[in-house]
């Protein structure tokens, strides 16, 4: 009897013992896998800021109309620039009769060849 219960108590104790060396590196390797989501994740939160103050920089107010009176050449608007919604309507539908018209013409011209 005492033979068995020794026999029992060898196998159990190396059971448990794969099994302890089993988890101590798997372990081992979830906190290698998590140190590096870590590190990614530092990264990453310092590109986030870093791109914050690139933002900042770019949209600064004074920097974008030094920027746009440069490059753009704007003017302010004058008042018979400024239409009604039912003019620009209006106006659009002259423009596509006009094409129509001149599309006419260059079929009966290329046709006159």
């Amino acid at each position: 009897m005492f033979n068995k219960i020794t026999y029992f108590g060898i196998c159990a104790s190396v059971i448990v013992g794969v099994i302890l060396f089993k988890v101590k590196y798997e372990v081992i390797s979830l906190e290698s896998a998590l140190d590096k989501v870590q590190n990614e994740i530092l990264r990453t939160e310092e590109s986030i800021h870093l791109l914050k103050a690139e933002w900042a920089y770019l949209n600064e107010p004074s920097r974008i109309q030094k920027l746009a009176s440069q490059h753009l050449k704007m003017m302010a608007t004058k008042t018979n620039q400024i239409v009604r919604d039912d003019k620009i309507v209006q106006c659009l539908y002259e423009i596509g009769q006009n094409h129509a018209q001149n599309q006419e013409q260059l079929i009966l011209t290329s046709g006159e060849r």
